[in-house]
């Protein structure tokens, strides 16, 4: 998935070693319809089935945008 394709989105990535394969949190943030689209693509990418991909809001901006918490097992194993 190229961040690129998504210009109006800021992205804050952690990868954490732990578990089998350990983690990845992603905070994604700007407006709300651009976060839902990105944080589709992300799920049909790393499928919840296989990876536990979890997408919660992460906070509400008083400027009107939004952060939104992806994370997933490393592995789908």
């Amino acid at each position: 998935m190229n961040e690129n394709t998504y210009p109006t989105l800021t992205f804050e990535r952690s990868h954490e070693a732990g578990g089998y394969q350990g983690f990845t949190t992603v905070l994604v943030t700007g407006p709300a319809e651009h976060v839902e689209t990105y944080c589709v693509d992300y799920l049909n990418r790393w499928h919840p089935m296989g990876y536990g991909t979890t997408s919660r809001l992460h906070k509400t901006h008083d400027d009107g945008t939004i952060t939104q918490r992806l994370w997933r097992s490393n592995s789908c194993d």
